[in-house]
């Protein structure tokens, strides 16, 4: 009975042994059963065929055959000798083939150990990672060209998750902010940087987008708040990203700072409303050419002709008193920078063949490498009317003085002459009474 429970025992160990032989052939994994002294003892299938050495060439060699070099070889006692008996552990080394090929292989270390319990060897489970390697070290590359293309980009870029808190920012983002990174991530963005007016509405859409009851808006502008206080308006461009299942984990958002642009939208309306509106004459026309940029609406309305006809003219076309030759003098102060205006008469023809009196005040203006000239036109034409009507009321004036001052010296005359008759008079009346008096002795 006892001989029978043994070879029933037997039989169990052998298969148990077929078994995990059987396992131990055919793990993808390259295996490598050394003793203390690291002289390999066993090798797998797998082995054979990563290193490419036979059972012959290899057995009771020590495993330093193996390794690229040396250093290699300590390397990994070092680390044999740290976790000698402890629990299995990883080292990544490199390993050298028959062929003299090098690879990258990582090896997980199992201590073997006798009936008492102490480590009498090792089996290495080794594994090519150079492929691996080759992806990890392609995307670490991609990472830093990420991580480059975040630190150069020169807009925000902001990435928060379900509840609004900030997973990623860039240094632009911090530096529209005046936050460092350490102060933005993890807080929640709506809360911390977005104005309170609107705060609310916006958690609300965001809800909404992670449920998946509405669309992610793929642009929009919103003012955000800096460390300072103030406000920024920000050009939104939006795009959510998914876990495996689609579902959305997380939104990525790339801003603009467009508050000074905005601010010069508004000036460049102003100015252009202003340039519109204006009742004067405004000209712009290219100081080589001299052909019509742009020419405001008083012009064209007053002149007769439309924008279209006006891009094909020249100021030469309805000044009739001017030649090319005349009007090239006459601009030649401005572009040698002689003068900063020129203003001078002249007379304007419009497309009706009419004439009108103008004064035109003429610039030299440079825009970024352009050099553009500029006429505001002023219609003197009742300014002229006012002052022929001024010239012959002076000459009237004048005509009518001319008279008055005849008719006073006539006047004078006559007196003088009452004058010098009454005096003659006076003057025999005395010398009469002067004889009358020596008559009687007196």
């Amino acid at each position: 009975m006892e001989n029978l429970e043994n070879k029933t025992n037997e039989q169990l160990l052998k298969e148990n042994e077929e078994k995990y032989r059987g396992l131990y052939n055919s793990i993808r994994d390259s295996v490598l059963v050394a003793d203390l002294d690291r002289n390999i003892i066993d090798c797998n299938p797998a082995f054979y065929s990563l290193f490419a050495y036979t059972k012959e060439e290899i057995i009771g060699k020590k495993t330093l055959y193996i390794y690229e070099n040396e250093a290699e070889y300590n390397k990994l006692g070092e680390a044999l000798k740290v976790h000698h008996g402890d629990k299995p552990f990883f080292e990544t080394v490199n390993y050298k083939k028959k062929s003299g090929e090098i690879f990258s292989g990582e090896i997980n270390v199992f201590y073997l150990t006798n009936d008492q319990g102490k480590a009498n060897g090792f089996i290495g489970l080794i594994r090519d990672i150079t492929e691996r390697k080759r992806i990890e070290e392609k995307l670490t590359k991609e990472k830093n060209k990420a991580q480059q293309y975040l630190d150069i980009v020169d807009v925000m870029l902001v990435s928060v998750d379900s509840e609004g808190i900030v997973k990623l920012i860039n240094p632009k983002g911090c530096e529209i902010l005046g936050y460092s990174e350490e102060e933005i991530i993890g807080q929640n963005w709506f809360d911390n940087f977005l104005p309170e007016r609107y705060r609310e509405n916006v958690k609300e859409v965001s809800k909404k987008v992670f449920a998946g009851e509405m669309e992610s808006v793929k642009y929009y502008e919103n003012e955000i708040l800096t460390k300072l206080g103030n406000e920024k308006l920000i050009a939104w461009h939006n795009a959510v990203y998914k876990d495996d299942k689609g579902n959305i984990i997380g939104t990525l958002s790339s801003g603009e700072d467009i508050t000074e642009r905005k601010k010069n939208e508004i000036e460049i309306k102003r100015s252009s409303r202003i340039f519109e509106d204006s009742l004067n004459e405004i000209f712009l026309f290219d100081s080589n050419t001299y052909l019509f940029t742009q020419v405001n609406n008083a012009a064209q309305q007053n002149l007769g002709y439309s924008m279209d006809e006006l891009r094909n003219m020249t100021p030469l076309d309805f000044k009739p008193e001017f030649t090319n030759e005349s009007f090239t003098k006459l601009v030649e102060p401005l572009r040698k920078k002689e003068k900063e205006k020129i203003v001078f008469e002249t007379v304007h023809q419009r497309k009706d063949k009419s004439l009108y009196n103008v004064e035109i005040h003429l610039q030299l203006l440079q825009f970024e490498d352009e050099n553009i000239f500029t006429a505001i036109i002023l219609d003197i034409t009742k300014r002229k009317i006012a002052e022929k009507e001024l010239e012959k009321y002076r000459e009237q004036l004048e005509e009518l003085v001319k008279e008055r001052t005849k008719e006073v010296d006539e006047k004078n005359k006559k007196l003088a002459d009452q004058m010098k008759i009454f005096v003659g008079r006076e003057m025999k009346i005395i010398e009469l009474q002067n004889k009358i008096k020596l008559l009687q002795g007196k």
